[in-house]
């Protein structure tokens, strides 16, 4: 999303294929314990919510991400060597492909509950960025709570898991039934407005709010239900396998979220033809999330009946690294960086006096995790298709 954030990424993985002679059970595996409640404390950076575990006695960093399965670093999988049950070939976000193994995790902690036998993908952390840049061992994907009930409160930067649905301050939530795919992931209906509903993934790996596919976007179009701002082409989001490929891009007003008789109004998103129909973390600074993966509901309870969406503005362009240097990555149009000349490709030298001319491991992770875009304007050094140096001033619009 184009707002106060210099860079986002998404880590979703999608399994695609499993090369097997039998399929892999990822909902497999099982709680030790019955009628829990915990409370796990989170932190949150850049829109990704961190938690610790243990893996025999060991506190590791694990990302929570609902639109993905459970996955370790190649590291933790050197040091444990978990039976390893075979391979499958991995999609990010972006559709981009990596073959990568599959194991079974014999036992971790998550607060004061143990899990047992779980289906993990093996991936290469320490050399992958973005993610390199968050230090963390893994992924914690849905295929994890399949036996309980998570709550996600960013206000209070807590995880609740519980396998009793009496023990959760659900009283005047919204609901929806949640589809559960062949590995675990959620999904629920979307509904735009009063006329459109379509199912979505909720990905708390994404730190959009939503993201809709080109046929939606036709719909709501056609309805009145949404309006577009700006169109680009270009690349705005990096996953777990690299950066995508440019592409038509818009920038859309989607005039009304609803859930039940709340709503929440005013939202920006970015529509593409590859983009997937989905929920992302920043939902929950609207409300509180509960997956119940058991008995398959989605529960919301919003701050506010009426909610009006935050991240409204752009700076008119976003940036992506290259393979030696960083860019520009799109340009929206009817914006100040379009007037000035601002196109896709051009390479950036500085932001804010900070020298981004080479593309070192420093420089990326102060690339991905500094929030440049905190303020309302930003200075942009950068070099044109003609090798010439400017300077510019963007500001917020």
């Amino acid at each position: 999303m184009v707002s106060k954030q210099i860079f986002s990424f998404i880590l979703s993985l999608f399994i695609t294929l499993i090369s097997l002679g039998q399929k892999i059970d990822f909902k497999s595996g099982s709680i030790v314990q019955k009628n829990f409640c915990d409370t796990i404390p989170f932190e949150y950076v850049k829109n990704k919510i961190i938690i610790t575990i243990k893996v025999n006695g060991v506190n590791k960093r694990f990302i929570f991400d609902t639109g993905g399965v459970l996955t370790i670093s190649e590291e933790l999988q050197r040091s444990m060597n978990f039976a390893k049950l075979g391979s499958v070939a991995v999609d990010d976000v972006n559709a981009k492909t990596t073959d990568a193994k599959i194991v079974a995790v014999k036992e971790f902690e998550i607060g004061k509950l143990t899990f047992n036998d779980i289906p993990s993908v093996v991936m290469d952390f320490k050399n992958t960025y973005p993610i390199n840049c968050l230090n963390c061992d893994g992924i914690i994907g849905s295929n994890v709570f399949t036996n309980c009930m998570v709550t996600i409160d960013l206000n209070n930067k807590i995880l609740i898991l519980t396998d009793n649905l009496q023990k959760l301050a659900l009283q005047n939530a919204y609901q929806a039934p949640i589809t559960l795919n062949k590995i675990g992931k959620p999904y629920l209906q979307i509904n735009v407005g009063n006329d459109i509903s379509f199912e979505g993934l909720f990905d708390s790996g994404s730190d959009k709010f939503m993201s809709i596919g080109d046929k939606i976007f036709d719909k709501v179009i056609k309805k009145g239900s949404a309006t577009l701002i700006n169109e680009g082409f270009g690349i705005t989001s990096i996953g777990i396998n690299g950066i995508a490929a440019a592409e038509k891009k818009n920038r859309v007003l989607i005039k009304q979220v609803k859930f039940g008789n709340a709503s929440v109004n005013n939202v920006i998103t970015i529509e593409s033809e590859k983009s997937k129909n989905a929920f992302g973390i920043q939902l929950a600074e609207y409300g509180t999330i509960t997956l119940d993966y058991i008995n398959k509901v989605f529960y919301f309870v919003p701050l506010k009946q009426m909610q009006d969406y935050k991240n409204q503005k752009t700076l008119g362009c976003k940036d992506i690294p290259e393979k030696t240097f960083y860019a520009i990555g799109i340009v929206w149009s009817n914006t100040q960086a379009e007037k000035i000349g601002l196109k896709t490709g051009f390479q950036i030298l500085k932001i804010n006096n900070q020298d981004f001319t080479n593309r070192t491991p420093e420089n990326d992770c102060l690339f991905a995790l500094a929030d440049f875009f905190k303020n309302t304007k930003l200075n942009l050094m950068y070099k044109d298709d003609k090798g010439e140096v400017k300077n510019v001033e963007l500001i917020e619009e």
